[in-house]
């Protein structure tokens, strides 16, 4: 096709709770032509949120891979619940011959209800409008863009657990002045 998209991960993981900036979807966008991409949509499936007030996802947005800067987005509302029909309009380009590998980022909620909810990015079909050659103003053919859509893996918002302890060793003892190698803790 003209436009080649090419799922890169990430592999169903754990997030963290309070998390900031996620990734929940890696691809690659290339392109044979100059072309101007005016639309990207996205549906986010989540499965448990949405019972306490920081219990979501919020600042969805797209960020080039290589750069770090935000291309699309951030998306203004909370979800909370599965949320399809997210449109980010904001316009970026891609060179002939060249390719964009693009992260869709989210924060992730501090509520404590959020352990083992699940959630999962989806990039859906672009429509006969969404890109554009730049050089002809011609649109690209939804036919033209390979697949035309894709979904991510599933991430699980988990809580910290990380537990430290002391332990009974080494006890407590007098040590020699410039003693080397003593286990202290």
């Amino acid at each position: 096709g003209q436009i080649t998209i090419s799922f890169n991960g990430p592999n169903s993981q754990d997030v963290p709770t309070n998390g900031q900036d996620v990734a929940f979807l890696d691809f690659t966008v290339a392109s044979a032509n100059n072309v101007e991409v005016k639309n990207l949509r996205f549906s986010v499936t989540t499965t448990g949120m949405g019972g306490a007030t920081n219990e979501k996802l919020t600042d969805l947005k797209v960020v080039d891979s290589a750069t770090g800067a935000v291309i699309a987005g951030p998306y203004g509302t909370d979800i909370t619940t599965t949320i399809t029909g997210i449109v980010l309009g904001d316009t970026w380009t891609v060179g002939a011959g060249q390719s964009r590998r693009l992260l869709v980022k989210m924060d992730v909620g501090s509520a404590s209800g959020l352990n083992n909810d699940t959630a999962y990015v989806s990039l859906v079909a672009f429509t006969a409008t969404d890109i554009k050659i730049i050089d002809s103003n011609l649109d690209i053919s939804t036919t033209d863009i390979v697949p035309n859509a894709l979904t991510g893996n599933t991430m699980t918002a988990k809580a910290a657990s990380l537990t430290i302890s002391l332990s009974g060793t080494p006890s407590t003892r007098t040590l020699t002045a410039g003693a080397q190698n003593v286990d202290l803790l």
